[in-house]
């Protein structure tokens, strides 16, 4: 039987990984320390954007004077916790589900390369995935540059690619390469802001495997 998609591509915080109460701890730090009132997660899905510069405009922080300070205060505090970061539960089952199927696997990320190879690494599942590519600095501004890179490397027609995200910032990198997109409102952007893109929008792995099948 055809196989409706040759390879899968992951978005890495809030897809693969439930951080998103982990930025909103360390954001909450850098609030609480300029004498600012915290937020919960559910108002941080509803902020959340790159390039993250206009998520602290909406938060008022100072990024006309402290943008330098700002940007690496939240890696530190980000990363200070990071062991503390778990895969979801259904990610196994589903790579699992795409080795055997023979189904490429990729990781495209906006966080630094050199921590997302190590986190993946850490967690075990980088033998899953035949490239992970993340960007080449801290500062936030996205991964659109780097779509263009990531379909070059690919062999399969970029309509057989399923680019898997958690904000509305995957889809514009996923629609920039060509691919197929499916959002999953469990991360860092709300279900109500994923729905408004009219974009595929499931809860689960379990339901992505099942629009796969019904794709061949």
């Amino acid at each position: 039987m055809v196989k409706k998609f040759e390879t899968v591509i992951f978005d890495w915080n809030g897809t693969l990984i439930d951080d998103a109460w982990l930025s909103v701890k360390a954001m909450n730090r850098m609030l609480k320390k300029r004498g600012m009132d915290p937020i919960t997660v559910d108002y941080y899905t509803e902020i959340f954007e790159f390039p993250v510069i206009n998520y602290y405009k909406t938060l008022n922080l100072d990024v006309e004077n402290e943008w330098e300070e700002i940007s690496k205060e939240f890696v530190d505090y980000y990363l200070e916790d990071i062991s503390e970061i778990k895969l979801f539960e259904d990610v196994k089952i589903f790579v699992h589900y795409l080795k055997d199927n023979q189904i490429e696997r990729g990781i495209l990320s906006a966080m630094k390369h050199e921590w997302l190879n190590g986190h993946v690494k850490k967690l075990g599942i980088d033998h899953f995935f035949s490239f992970i590519q993340g960007i080449e600095d801290h500062y936030g501004e996205g991964k659109s540059h780097l779509a263009k890179k990531i379909k070059e490397k690919l062999s399969a027609d970029p309509h057989k690619v399923l680019f898997i995200g958690d904000t509305v910032h995957d889809l514009e990198v996923s629609q920039k390469a060509g691919f197929k997109t499916i959002l999953v409102p469990r991360g860092h952007n709300s279900v109500k802001r994923l729905k408004k893109t009219g974009t595929t929008v499931l809860n689960s792995f379990k339901e992505i495997i099942s629009f796969i099948e019904s794709e061949k």
